[in-house]
């Protein structure tokens, strides 16, 4: 079983230059780690975010994620309009995961 954190909230956060203590605050908080919740027992987290967000890929690699794949044209077959970041299209999804 995993979790997923939605990219969107984390760049709120980094934006705000607070990305990587919500990031660590969250697994540290993970439902894996506090008995009794209705999460319990998952033992992986897993993100997905742009090709183009070179901000958010570098955070989630300084927190212990590892890439596990990509999703080939995913922001083009799910986004009407082309979506830019760092003036790079955001055409795929990257996933990363970390064990928790």
């Amino acid at each position: 079983m995993s979790v997923e954190i939605l990219s969107k909230i984390i760049l709120f956060f980094v934006v705000a230059s607070l990305g990587k203590r919500y990031l660590v605050l969250q697994m540290d908080n993970c439902p894996r780690r506090v008995p009794g919740t209705v999460f319990k027992g998952y033992k992986t987290i897993e993100i997905g975010t742009g090709n183009s967000s070179i901000g958010q890929l570098a955070l989630y690699q300084k927190c212990g994620f590892r890439m596990v794949g990509v999703d080939i044209d995913f922001f083009v077959r799910h986004y009407p309009e082309e979506i830019f970041e760092n003036g790079i299209q955001c055409r795929d999804m990257v996933r990363l995961s970390q064990n928790l």
